[in-house]
Parts: C-alpha cells; sequence; structure tokens
C-alpha cells in the first residue's frame, strides 16, 4: 500500500473507534491466591481462663458467663435468649414409623399403579423392614 492508501485506512479506523464505545476488559489476568486457612480468620469469642499458681493461690474463682433468672423474671416474661440456651434433647423410647410393615404389604398387594407416592413409600418401607430384620438375625446388613 501507499502511504495515501495507509493514511485514509487511519482515518477510518479512528472514526469507526469514535463511534463505537470502548470495551474494557472486567477481569484482570492474575495469579490466583493460595486459599487460607479457616483458623486465621475465625477464632473463638471466649477464650479459656488461663489461671497463674499465685492467681489461684490467692483464692480467685472463675464465675459463670451466664445469667441466672429467678422464677419472678420467668412470670414478668423475662427469659434467656435462644443462643445461649442450651438445647435439651430427650431420649424417645418410641418411634413413629410412617408405615406399619402389614399396612406396607398390604398397600403394596391391592395398589400396582407405582405413580402412587403411597405405593413408593410402602415399597420403601418394606425394604428398612427387611434390612432390620436381617440385622436382628445376624445375617448381615
Amino acid at each position: 500500500m501507499d502511504d495515501t492508501a495507509q493514511k485514509q485506512n487511519q482515518i477510518n479506523d479512528n472514526v469507526q473507534s469514535q463511534a463505537q464505545p470502548q470495551i474494557t476488559p472486567i477481569g484482570t489476568v492474575n495469579k490466583e491466591a493460595e486459599m487460607a486457612s479457616v483458623s486465621d480468620f475465625v477464632k473463638p469469642s471466649e477464650t479459656p481462663v488461663v489461671k497463674d499458681k499465685e492467681v489461684a493461690e490467692a483464692g480467685v474463682q472463675e464465675v459463670s458467663q451466664s445469667v441466672e433468672l429467678s422464677k419472678e423474671h420467668e412470670q414478668i416474661g423475662v427469659k434467656q435468649s435462644a443462643e445461649t440456651t442450651p438445647v435439651k434433647i430427650e431420649p424417645s423410647e418410641t418411634v413413629q414409623l410412617p408405615l406399619a410393615q402389614e399396612e406396607a404389604q398390604k398397600i403394596v398387594k391391592t395398589n400396582k399403579n407405582i405413580g402412587n407416592s403411597i405405593v413408593w413409600l410402602a415399597i420403601l418401607m418394606l425394604k428398612h423392614f427387611k434390612m432390620m430384620h436381617r440385622k436382628l438375625m445376624g445375617k448381615g446388613a
């Protein structure tokens, strides 16, 4: 190309670049940073008390951090917050199953439509009953 044609191409390129907005890249090419361990950022809010020998001999005792509420407080509506209240878990003697074994067998025998959800539940319950019987009889899982 001669000089005039090159200048004309440059002028056309400049006119086109001015008409269209410049697209700036959103992301940059950086090296990936190594993941830091969580322990660097997460620290327990309450640190254990460190007692020196002299402090223990002086008779310093640790005081409970929780507030003890009396029955008067409960009567007027004051109670512990959910975060500080320990969860009481009482073991249950009885287990409530969705279906008994006899019910599950009856449903499977009477309903042949496997598109029905109760049939799927009955089949699943029979499978679990079968596994329980195997474990009880000692034939493995």
